[in-house]
C-alpha cells in the first residue's frame, strides 16, 4: 500500500496536480484507519469483518472513483495542452 501510494504522490507532484495536498491527506488518513485496523484483528469478530468490509467498500468507491479519476481528468487535459503545439 506505501508503495501504491508513494508512486502515486510523485506522480501527482511531477504533473502539478492543484490538489496533491488534499489527496496526500487523505492517503494518510486511509494509512491511520489501517493501522487501527491491523491493531484489532488480534480480537478478530464477525462484527469486525462487517465494520473492515463497509470501511474498503467506501474507500474504494469515493477514493478510487472519485479522488483518482479527478486528477486522471487533470492529467488527460495537460497531457493534451503539452502535445497540443506540436503538428501531428
Amino acid at each position: 500500500m506505501n508503495l501504491h501510494f508513494e508512486t502515486e504522490e510523485n506522480l501527482l507532484r511531477q504533473i502539478n496536480y492543484p490538489k496533491t495536498a488534499k489527496h496526500t491527506k487523505q492517503h494518510n488518513e486511509l494509512r491511520s484507519k489501517f493501522h487501527l485496523l491491523e491493531q484489532k484483528l488480534d480480537n478478530y469478530t464477525i462484527d469486525l469483518h462487517h465494520k473492515i468490509s463497509t470501511f474498503l467498500y467506501n474507500w474504494l468507491t469515493l477514493h478510487i472513483l472519485k479522488s483518482d479519476m479527478e486528477y486522471k481528468s487533470y492529467a488527460r487535459s495537460i497531457e493534451e495542452t503539452s502535445f497540443s503545439h506540436y503538428d501531428i
